[in-house]
């Protein structure tokens, strides 16, 4: 991970700079969402809001969910399960 949104809900108690992803889509964000987690050659999690719908594009496999083997990828799909369930406001 190259760069990531600090203030952002998804990044909330994730270390991206520990997280190492094996391989991953790299998006071209729509106008309404933003880059959260990105690699040299762009982002590969974006999120936005549409019309009150929020949606959550994730080009790093996140599944099957490991929880203790994969610390980071758990906490970063936990923390898109809440953001999605408006646990925070973005």
């Amino acid at each position: 991970i190259s760069s990531w949104r600090e203030q952002h809900p998804i990044t909330s108690y994730l270390a991206p700079p520990l997280f190492s992803p094996k391989g991953g889509l790299v998006f071209e964000p729509s106008p309404w969402t933003e880059a959260v987690l990105s690699v040299q050659g762009g982002p590969v999690v974006v999120a936005g809001e549409s019309q009150g719908v929020r949606l959550v594009g994730s080009g790093l496999e996140l599944l099957p969910f490991e929880g203790a083997k994969t610390p980071s990828s758990t906490v970063l799909l936990l923390n898109i399960l809440s953001w999605l369930g408006g646990g925070e406001a973005l």
